[in-house]
């Protein structure tokens, strides 16, 4: 009797090398209401709550209806160790602000990673109608549609000189945003420039 010896190695590239080293808690998001289990907002909650991370939301949506509108106010992550969030939509995926919430408030200063998820008609009358990042922040293959807000109609990035605030966009779409002052799809703002 012979027997042949075999090995598998299987090798998952986190996006941008965010979550490399660390395992990261990941929490779901099934279904496109805005609150209960599984929802969007659940997920974001669930992350803010967790230990020091990383953590990751990954949608997991099925059917066509892929849009999740936002009704009892705008999302929020506030993770008190500063943990790193990777979100990571799918085909489809969509989070309208109703045009009256921003989408996205991220206070947490920790990496925030958001991949494959299209979000429109955010507004606020501060800065960045569909997201603020207090952190790092990478986005790839989104899409930020008829967001508006007082400054930075969809993403606004504030640094200062505290902290290495990295920004990174690719493979995105910025389209019909808008802005009261600067910044139309986009603005940062330091504190202290140099």
């Amino acid at each position: 009797m012979s027997y042949k010896r075999f090995g598998l190695l299987l090798v998952f590239a986190a996006p941008f090398g965010f979550l490399q080293g660390a395992m990261a808690d990941t929490f779901y998001v099934k279904n496109t209401n805005d609150a209960g289990a599984g929802c969007f907002r659940d997920a974001l909650a669930a992350a803010s709550a967790a230990d020091a991370g990383p953590h990751r939301i990954l949608f997991k949506l099925r059917g066509r209806n892929r849009t999740i509108v936002l009704t009892s106010g705008g999302l929020v992550y506030d993770n008190a160790d500063d943990a790193d969030l990777e979100i990571i939509g799918q085909k489809g995926a969509t989070v309208d602000g109703a045009s009256t919430y921003r989408i996205l408030d991220s206070v947490s200063a920790g990496k925030l990673s958001i991949s494959d998820v299209r979000f429109q008609n955010g507004s606020t009358d501060c800065n960045g109608g569909m997201l603020q990042a207090a952190g790092s922040l990478l986005i790839r293959g989104c899409s930020f549609t008829h967001n508006q807000a007082h400054g930075a109609g969809a993403v606004y990035a504030p640094t200062d000189d505290s902290a290495a605030v990295e920004v990174i966009i690719e493979d995105t779409l910025f389209e019909s945003n808008t802005a009261r002052t600067e910044g139309g799809a986009f603005a940062g703002l330091s504190h202290n420039p140099r």
